[in-house]
């Protein structure tokens, strides 16, 4: 997951450095770092907080 979800940060990195002015790549690269980041870490934080309500059912 960690990796395809890199490599399309790569893409839209790409296409971001080639579309956008200059002035414009570090404040969107910034921004785009941070959903990225977001993105990634979603899944594994419902999959642990599914995990800690299923044990507090179980004792």
């Amino acid at each position: 997951m960690w990796g395809s979800g890199f490599a399309l940060d790569a893409v839209v990195r790409v296409v971001l450095a080639y579309t956008l002015p200059v002035d414009s790549v570090a404040l969107v690269s910034t921004l785009r770092w941070l959903v990225v980041l977001g993105a990634l870490r979603l899944p594994l934080r419902l999959r642990h907080r599914k995990g800690l309500s299923r044990r507090r059912n179980l004792g």
